[in-house]
């Protein structure tokens, strides 16, 4: 599909003198996203929570990386996941509709998601609170320091 557009874009601007992907049709298989597999076995499992607790990086992406395992929330929800969305005394994270994995109807007129935290995970987020610099930040952490991070985890499912 989006080799397609670049084509016809290239032929619309003078670029190319013909769209080429006609003659590809059915010679190329349409690629077909992978799952990551969930990691079930408790040997493993084990291994992956040592190795967050023994992650050596910044402070921020370590509470990101302790708190995902805790509140089973998309990776994107914690990247995006904002300060004002939080309350520690409730104890609970509200998730505006918006955000969520929701038809049009559902983000635009559905109940927001609540995520009630645990005493572990209110304890990570006041001591995340407490790293300078953190407190004045609207989100909490950011996709790139995520992303960064997660590759020195070498736990495989």
């Amino acid at each position: 599909m989006l080799a397609r557009q670049v084509w016809r874009y290239a032929v619309a601007t003078g670029r190319a003198e013909r769209d080429i992907t006609a003659d590809l049709k059915g010679a190329l298989s349409r690629y077909r996203g992978k799952h990551f597999a969930a990691i079930t076995d408790p040997v493993k499992l084990g291994e992956l929570i040592r190795a967050i607790r023994a992650y050596k990086g910044g402070p921020i992406v370590r509470a990101a990386l302790q708190l995902a395992p805790i509140l089973f929330q998309r990776p994107g929800e914690l990247r995006a996941a904002e300060w004002s969305e939080i309350d520690l005394d409730a104890g609970l994270w509200t998730i505006p509709s918006a955000r969520m994995k929701r038809s049009k109807d559902g983000k635009e007129h559905g109940d927001p998601h609540l995520v009630p935290l645990p005493s572990q995970a209110v304890e990570i987020l006041r001591g995340f609170m407490a790293t300078p610099g953190t407190a004045s930040r609207s989100s909490l952490v950011s996709a790139a320091m995520i992303a960064r991070s997660a590759k020195t985890l070498c736990v495989q499912p």
